[in-house]
């Protein structure tokens, strides 16, 4: 896996490039973050503090073309403590995709790589962010390469032909891996305006480092039925035959599957999809719904499907999380570059049942915010099962016309695996902000942390105060 000096190498490549087209666009940013906490090393007994110092420039680049798009952001994390050099710490994170088109409406390649960090183990410190000094953090990232190639068949169907490459480390020994997908998709265009229908078949490996792999092979057959122009009916079905590590004697996860429901746009703004069905491991459900308007935004969906912790890592974001309205959603009154609900760094496929509901409502002056999330994990190869629900809530004040205040609460109780008891997370903070010009603000954070738990997890408390200053070019 690309090393941090390698991440950097590329992100001075984009801006070389960058500056040397001009349909490019290269933005930076530098931070600098003065902290004092009381709680340094997250430790039950809170013994000690200390004042640390965080220094953090950002790049990114982009490029928007007919038939080159890329999007890659880059940032380097410097932490000085004041128990001294020997303690610093440098953290990296990168995130970037391109999409490009090789031989005009025929032939293109998606690209993707991220690198950050990830807990090893939920049961011991849970940082939010890098501030603190904790050994339960490692490096992890992932690189992805998809070539593939369109097609028509006649006026009545396209073809989709597409191979999928990725490798992720995540600094484990075991946990990472190779995967290789292929995948054929056949559609019908749009003649068929009243009934349409598709064929897929997928069939994809995941390699472990010295454990067992995971493979899945799925065929599938999609039809739609337009009932009103704003209402369709959606039935899909097929077969699928997985293979990964599961305790002798349980069913294999194999056979048939299907599943119906309905697709309804009662507006531009508004969507909902709900389906049932069933599938290997009983009955099966997946919703969807958004719904719009001039000062709200409302978002809803439940799904259930078979994952592993190094998809979570291909798919997760890495820098600044925006609401619906642009603005920055703060865990515990910073970004957040480790993501407490994750689960153990592990090679075990696991049945993930998540639902999620957000909530945005704007006023002249402050936008407030609401998130709830629900999931449950059932481990294929101990038969363990863990849960993970929690939420945040946030109340952005624009006290004046460059002045604003971020009131946020979150939340998340973690149900241990093999039943060894409740993990329960909560952060308070409260953000002043000032922008003093455009290309300069200043911010003062207070934030609270509490964890309570039992067993072998750690309570502690952490207060943290924050002073900092960022410029933009």
């Amino acid at each position: 896996m690309a090393k941090p000096r390698l991440t950097a190498g590329m992100v001075l490549l984009l801006a070389a490039g960058a500056a040397a087209a001009g349909d490019w666009e290269l933005r930076a940013a530098a931070s600098a973050r003065l902290s004092w906490t009381d709680n340094l090393r997250l430790t039950d007994t809170g013994e000690e503090s200390g004042a640390v110092l965080e220094l953090a420039p950002t790049l990114r680049a982009r490029r928007a073309g007919a038939r080159l798009q890329v999007d890659a952001s880059y940032r380097l994390q410097q932490f000085l403590y004041s128990e001294g050099f020997d303690q610093a710490r440098t953290w990296h994170q990168f995130q970037g995709r391109a999409a490009a088109e090789l031989v005009r409406e025929y032939v293109f390649v998606d690209a993707s790589a991220n690198y950050g960090q990830a807990l090893i183990n939920p049961d011991a410190a849970l940082p939010v962010g890098n501030l603190g000094i904790t050994s339960n953090r490692t490096n992890v990232g992932s690189v992805s390469v998809s070539p593939y190639a369109r097609f028509r068949l006649g006026h009545a169907a396209t073809g989709t032909l597409r191979y999928r490459f990725t490798r992720t480390d995540t600094g484990v020994s075991g946990t990472s891996s190779r995967s290789d997908v292929y995948s054929a998709q056949v559609a019908s265009t749009a003649r068929f305006d009243r009934l349409g229908w598709s064929l897929g078949w997928t069939s994809s490996r995941r390699d472990y480092s010295g454990r067992p792999d995971f493979e899945r092979d799925v065929a599938t057959a999609s039809l739609r039925l337009r009932v009103t122009p704003r209402l369709s009916l959606v039935a899909s079905g097929g077969r699928e035959d997985n293979s990964y590590q599961r305790l002798p004697g349980t069913e294999a996860p194999e056979g048939t599957f299907w599943n119906a429901g309905l697709l309804w746009t009662p507006s531009r703004r508004t969507s909902f999809e709900a389906r049932g069905g069933e599938r290997f491991f009983g009955r099966t459900w997946l919703a969807k719904a958004s719904l719009r308007t001039r000062r709200a935004v409302l978002d809803a969906s439940y799904s259930e499907d078979l994952s592993t912790v190094q998809r979570l890592i291909e798919e997760r974001q890495l820098f600044v999380l925006t609401d619906p309205f642009g603005n920055p959603i703060l865990i515990g009154g910073v970004p957040a570059v480790i993501e407490v609900s994750f689960p153990a760094l592990t090679a075990e496929v696991f049945l993930r049942r998540r639902g999620t509901l957000s909530w945005s409502y704007r006023t002249a002056r402050s936008v407030l915010g609401l998130g709830l999330y629900d999931e449950r994990r059932e481990y294929q190869t101990t038969a363990e099962s863990e849960r993970i629900r929690g939420g945040r809530a946030s109340w952005d004040w624009r006290l004046a016309r460059r002045t604003h205040s971020v009131l946020g609460y979150t939340q998340q109780v973690r149900d241990r695996r093999g039943g060894a008891g409740e993990d329960r997370l909560r952060t308070l903070s409260w953000t002043l902000s000032r922008r003093m010009r455009p290309d300069l603000s200043g911010t003062l954070t207070l934030r609270r942390v509490r964890r309570d738990g039992d067993g072998s997890v750690r309570d502690y408390r952490q207060n943290v105060v924050t002073l900092g200053v960022t410029a933009t070019f």
